[in-house]
This record gives C-alpha cells, sequence and structure tokens, in this order.
C-alpha cells in the first residue's frame, strides 16, 4: 500500500537514523511484538515514495535516506499488537521515537513512596525541550527519557538544592523553571527558583530571584520564552493577587504586577492563542483555615500595559475546578467540588457538599456558555482536564477517561478503565498534542501515567475533505449551538451538510498543526467564500479574502472552487471553478515563517463547505 504514495521527492536526500524503542512497562510480549513498522517523515513537503519506508519491528538504530526537509517522523505497527509513536529531528541527524500502544494508558515511572499527593510530588516537562520530570519534596527526584522511556534518578549534585513542597513548574527559554513552593525543612514560602538544563540533564547551579515568596501558584510559558507566575499564596498565608513575568537570562530584576481582580490561591491558568491568559479556579482561606472557591474566571493580556478583561461569572463555585485550551482562543472548565448545605438524593458527596458535573465553554470573546453536565461515570471531586489533539481535552476522573467532542458540545467516557490505579493528583501534564501525563496513586505509592493518543501534530498533513473525514482537526472558537444575535458568529457541522460559517465572530481553526509554504483548498457549495487568516507564534496576524485582499470574483456566478497559495511572503488566491477559471489576485503581506490557519465568516452571508484540504506546498 505504501508503495502506491504518488509522486517523487525534488529534495536530494539525507541520511536519518531511526532509534525506536517501546515504553519499558509496555513494551509487546515477543510472540506478540509487530515485525514491521511504517515509517512516514513528516516536514514541510508533500507525502512521496521518498518519505515512507518499512522497517523491521526493532528499529531501533536503522538508518534511512529521507526528504532533505525532513523534520520528523511517524511508526505505526503494521501487524502484531497495535503500536505508533512520532518524534523530531535531533541535532544529530537522528529521530528518537518511542512507540506506545495505541489508545492505550502506560505507566512511565512507578515510585515507592507514602507521601502520594499533589503537593508532595511534581510531574514537570516539555515535550520540545525533551525533558519529563517527576520531582519529590522529600529530595527524590527522577528524569524520563522521552526518547527511550528509560527512569533514572537524579543524582544529589543535579537534583534540585532546595527541596520544596507546592512549587510550580514551566519553560523559560530552553530550560524548565521550578518556581516558589514551601521549603520541606523549615516551612517558609520561598522567593527563589532553580533552573533544569535539558543537555546537562541536571539542575545547574543558578538560582532565580522572584519578586515575592509565592507557593501554591500557577505558571504558564509564554510564547517569547518568558514564564509568567500567577497568584498563589503568601508567607502570611494570604491569597496573591499578583502576578510575575520571569525572563530568560539572569540579569534582568523580577516585578509583580497586581493584576488580578480576586487573589486566589493555587489557581489554574491556560495560555489562550498567543496573547491572552485565562486564570480560574482556586481559593481563598478563612480564618479557621477553610477553603472558600472562587468563582469567576479572568482573562489576562501578555502585553501589561493593556487592562485586564472584567471577571466572568462561573456558578456555582466550585473547589478544583478543571481548565484546558480548546482550540487557540476558548477553554473548558470543567467539575469540582460545589458547596451544598441541603444535598439531595443524587449528591456524590465531597469537601463542601456535592461533586458538580457542570461544563463551561469560555469562548475567545469571554462569554461562558454552559454545556451538557458530564456523565456520572465522570463525576468525581478534583478531576483533572488536559489539552488533547484536534482541540478536543481529555478527563481524567479517577481510573475513568473522557474526551471532549467540540462539535458534539459533550464528554464521553472512554473505556477501557485504568486498572490498578488511583486518583489522579496534581495537574495533568500536555507534552504534545497527542500525548499527556498526569500522577496517580497506586498500590505501591505513585505513577507518572502516559497516553498516547493520536499522531497529529505540528506537522500533520491533513485536514480531510469535510463530507468524508468528518471535522477532525477543525475546532470552533466557540459552541456551535451558541445563537448570536443578527447571526454573526453562528457554527454549523454535519456529515450531510458540511461546515457552515456565518459573520466574522464565527472561527473554525486548523487545530495542533504548522505550515510554511502551503495550498489550502476549499469547496464552496454555497454563499460568499470565507476569510483565511494566518497566525505566527507571537501577534502577527495577516487576512486574506477580505476587501484588503479580496478573491477574485466577476460580479455573476458564485465560486464554487478556491485556493490558497503561501509561498514566502507571496499569498496567491484563485478561483478553480468552471465559471471563472483561472482567475486569480496575488498580495504580499510580511508573514512568519510557520503560520497556523484559521477560517473566518463573512459578512455578506453564510458560507457552506464541503471540503477543507491543506498540502505543504504552494505549487
Amino acid at each position: 500500500m505504501l508503495a502506491l504514495l504518488a509522486g517523487c521527492s525534488e529534495t536530494p536526500p539525507a541520511r536519518v537514523e531511526i532509534a525506536a524503542h517501546y515504553v519499558p512497562a509496555c513494551a509487546p510480549a515477543a510472540e506478540a511484538a509487530p515485525s514491521r513498522l511504517a515509517l512516514s517523515a513528516l516536514g514541510d513537503f508533500e507525502a512521496s515514495n521518498a518519505s515512507v519506508a518499512i522497517l523491521r519491528g526493532d528499529a531501533a538504530g536503522q538508518t534511512l535516506e529521507l526528504p532533505e526537509r525532513t523534520l520528523a517522523a511517524e511508526l505505526s505497527a503494521l501487524d502484531g499488537e497495535p503500536y505508533w509513536g512520532s518524534g523530531t529531528l535531533d541535532a544529530y541527524n537522528r529521530i528518537p521515537i518511542l512507540l506506545w500502544p495505541v489508545r492505550r494508558a502506560c505507566a512511565l515511572a512507578q515510585i515507592e513512596t507514602g507521601d502520594a499527593d499533589a503537593e508532595a510530588w511534581l510531574a514537570a516537562g516539555s515535550d520540545r525541550l525533551g525533558a519529563l520530570l517527576l520531582l519529590g519534596a522529600g529530595g527524590e527526584s527522577y528524569r524520563v527519557d522521552l526518547a527511550s522511556g528509560q527512569v533514572a534518578p537524579l543524582e544529589r549534585q543535579g537534583a534540585p538544592r532546595v527541596p520544596r513542597r507546592a512549587a510550580a513548574a514551566s519553560e523559560l527559554g530552553d530550560q524548565l523553571l521550578l518556581s516558589g513552593g514551601v521549603e520541606t525543612s523549615t516551612g517558609s514560602v520561598l522567593a527563589s527558583g532553580e533552573l533544569f538544563d535539558p543537555v546537562l540533564r541536571r539542575f545547574t547551579d543558578a538560582t532565580v530571584a522572584l519578586a515575592r515568596p509565592r507557593a501554591r501558584h500557577a505558571a504558564v510559558p509564554l510564547p517569547g520564552g518568558a514564564s509568567l507566575l500567577i497568584g498563589g499564596e503568601s508567607e502570611a498565608g494570604q491569597a496573591l493577587g499578583s502576578v510575575e513575568v520571569i525572563s530568560p537570562g539572569l540579569g534582568r530584576a523580577p516585578r509583580a504586577y497586581e493584576l488580578l481582580a480576586e487573589p486566589r490561591i493555587a489557581p489554574r491558568a491556560v495560555l489562550l492563542g498567543r496573547d491572552r491568559v485565562l486564570v480560574g479556579g482556586g481559593y481563598t482561606r478563612s480564618a479557621a483555615g477553610a477553603r472558600a472557591p472562587i468563582a469567576s474566571v479572568e482573562i489576562l493580556h501578555t502585553d501589561f500595559s493593556l487592562a485586564a478583561e472584567p471577571p466572568t461569572p462561573l456558578a456555582p463555585p466550585a473547589l478544583d475546578r478543571a481548565f484546558a485550551a480548546l482550540g487557540p482562543g476558548s477553554a473548558l472548565a470543567v467539575g469540582g467540588c460545589e458547596p451544598n448545605e441541603a444535598p439531595a438524593g443524587d449528591c456524590i458527596p465531597c469537601e463542601l457538599g456535592c461533586v458538580s458535573r457542570a461544563v463551561f465553554w469560555l469562548d475567545s470573546s469571554g462569554v461562558a456558555h454552559a454545556l451538557e453536565p458530564l456523565p456520572e461515570a465522570l463525576a468525581v471531586p478534583a478531576p483533572e482536564l488536559v489539552s488533547g489533539s484536534g482541540g478536543s481535552p481529555w478527563l481524567i476522573a479517577g481510573t475513568r477517561l473522557g474526551h471532549f467532542d467540540p462539535w458534539l458540545e459533550r464528554f464521553e467516557a472512554v473505556d477501557p478503565s485504568l486498572p490498578g490505579l488511583g486518583a489522579p493528583f496534581g495537574a495533568a501534564l500536555a507534552l504534545r498534542p497527542g500525548l499527556f501525563a498526569w500522577l496517580a496513586a497506586s498500590e505501591a505509592g505513585i505513577s507518572l501515567v502516559g497516553l498516547y493518543h493520536d499522531q497529529r501534530g505540528p506537522w500533520s498533513r491533513d485536514v480531510a475533505p469535510l463530507l468524508v473525514g468528518g471535522a477532525a482537526g477543525l475546532v470552533p472558537d466557540r459552541p456551535p449551538s451558541a445563537r448570536p444575535s443578527a447571526d454573526d458568529g453562528r457554527l454549523e457541522y454535519s456529515p450531510a451538510n458540511g461546515l457552515s460559517l456565518s459573520g466574522p465572530q464565527a472561527i473554525v481553526s486548523v487545530a495542533d498543526a504548522e505550515y510554511a509554504d502551503f495550498r489550502l483548498e476549499l469547496t464552496l457549495a454555497e454563499g460568499p467564500p470565507p476569510l483565511v487568516r494566518l497566525l505566527g507564534a507571537g501577534s502577527e496576524a495577516a487576512a486574506f479574502g477580505g476587501l484588503e485582499c479580496p478573491w477574485p470574483t466577476d460580479g455573476g456566478a458564485s465560486a464554487t472552487r478556491l485556493s490558497l497559495r503561501r509561498a514566502l511572503d507571496q499569498v496567491r488566491l484563485e478561483r478553480l471553478d468552471a465559471a471563472l477559471p483561472g482567475a486569480s489576485a496575488t498580495c504580499q503581506r510580511p508573514l512568519p515563517a510557520r503560520v497556523s490557519v484559521q477560517l473566518i465568516g463573512s459578512r455578506d452571508g453564510a458560507s457552506r463547505l464541503t471540503r477543507v484540504e491543506i498540502t505543504r506546498s504552494a505549487e
């Protein structure tokens, strides 16, 4: 089947070593192991005979000739038990690939400990940096090699110098920042951080100063390489309303900004797109030490000269409510523990009253939409929510998993359950679009568990014809059932009718993937053509198909087939239908090297699309 791919490579081949390993705890038995693996090279090119190969099942150390512009590769089993994995090209012309069982959770590390709680252990990591750490407040620390799945303890000289509880971790440039927390030996709240260097595979001797002591705070990496620390608890036990930006390099003094409308301990924070951060959840403490949940969510701009947007209430409030990004500009809020002094018969008891089954979609305008409640099987006091590929978050609910469908606007329980694991604790960690990890209690202590659920990533080639392949890979920025006034922002999708966009508030994003030069083809069943917006890694954006760079038209017959070709800073808009064949318009715009793609509804009516397809070539 692989040999039937059309086309040939137009660039000379490069010799690339494929280093594949099975996750050790989930490696197949010898009699069930795949004997052949299908490889697909990925990069800014289309599939061809030169970009695919069939490898033997033990694909460690095989060297291949692949297209010169290869940036990554995927592997999948052709026989035996189903396994798959992907990896990116390193500086040594090597692609390490960790093979996972298809859509089956797998333990990456198992640690014997009697201290299994969210404040004593922290999972920290970055697929971009190839680092995954398991940090213990008692001084035990481990590193998981994301290339081989091997687990190794951090030796004393390479572990954090200050053991700490209730700390936070995030990327900081090309390192990982471990910030704040409570010093284990003294109980004092720390105003310092430490840096893990993934090249050296150890914590360095550098100390990062924070503007103020903070523990139980949130930390998110910003697109420019900085890290944003949000809220938390002061040394006096008060909720903090400040945020601070930590920049790469040790010469910059930290600075705190009092930006939160509601100070909060243990907030959750989600990066929305490239220039906004959603802050939700958290609590304050009463004089007696009881936790009081905060109901609102707030949106901060990463340009701190802009005022924060007014808080959005989520009623009723809930402790341990979970949050995750849903596409580039919106988010989900799920579950938690609601105060309830007179619980009904269907109440699932928790710390304050009853487990919440509430699900909210927070759209890019800051509006909260209440969705269908969680299935009872997924209702637990402290759920964990994590971003997934295709704009579809996953819910970890005790020993069950749930998956959110943005077009159906609901969660569905995913079988099988997770035998031998207790409740999750601490924030789940999205390592790449199709891979996430979380900590869970186990019979012997704790387990670091991973699930590789999808191959989709930055170099994905697909958005299939909608009537054939469904809307996978396309994510709306608001619930399709939402009905804005004047039809501005209406979104609809069905396999029978395709995708409809009406008005400039109707936005659909191609999830996960980024493109250099590419060609986008649209088949338009009715209505005006949509706008196409190209977004860079920062705040750069350019729209095409509007007044400044319109689609070609003859003022008569409507377009049915359209093409947008991007080559460097030049974008060519074409008509491919019989009414106006070959008509085109070319626009020059300064564009980033790599962009993501959005479709936006027209002001002139509803656009109904039956095909959306992107190829990684402008030809």
